[in-house]
């Protein structure tokens, strides 16, 4: 008698999110029109690290971000380069829900670090931020030469839309990593 194997069914390994992932995945959602860049100089209801329509929250609480976002009605959430990185990792790894009212973060910014631990450091997280609010004193970087390269970064790209997408592209050239050009001290 013949002794048959079962065949097994693994399920496929998931592959790590890298920084770089979260990166080409932000323009992807950027040029879809899932999220829209909005620093303090075009987001009229104040500083927001992430914020989804009201309606979508009514309309479709407790859903899968991840699933609500796919759909052609979507409006797209509005936020800054710290929220587009979680929206990014959500996208990829679906571990947010709709909330019931409205998604307006705009609290404590270590949800999003700590969310993003082990794929973005939180000096990056705070380098990349400070580069698209072109505010140095945004959050704690521990070198003002790194503070002021990131401000410049900024500077040099107008509007919210091009500052993110300066900052991501400038990640997809250094693997996954944010790095301003540093003007040397003369």
């Amino acid at each position: 008698m013949a002794i048959t194997k079962k065949a097994s069914k693994k399920k496929p390994v998931e592959k790590p999110l890298t920084a770089l992932d979260l990166a080409k995945d932000l323009l992807l959602l950027m040029k879809a029109k899932k999220f829209k860049a909005a620093g303090p100089d075009n987001n009229p209801n104040g500083r927001h690290y992430l914020s989804m329509d009201p309606e979508v929250c009514q309309n479709f609480a407790g859903n899968s971000l991840q699933k609500v976002m796919k759909l052609k009605k979507f409006k797209p959430c509005m936020g800054c380069a710290m929220g587009g990185l979680l929206l990014a990792f959500v996208d990829k790894r679906n571990q947010l829900e709709v909330p019931v009212h409205s998604l307006k973060y705009s609290g404590d910014p270590d949800i999003i670090v700590e969310k993003l631990k082990g794929i973005v450091s939180e000096r990056q997280l705070y380098l990349i931020e400070a580069a698209f609010e072109v505010d140095a004193d945004i959050h704690d970087i521990d070198s003002d030469i790194w503070k002021d390269a990131a401000v410049q970064f900024g500077q040099a790209h107008g509007t919210p839309y091009k500052r993110l997408t300066a900052i991501l592209h400038n990640m997809m050239e250094n693997k996954g990593i944010f790095i301003p050009p540093i003007e040397p001290y003369v």
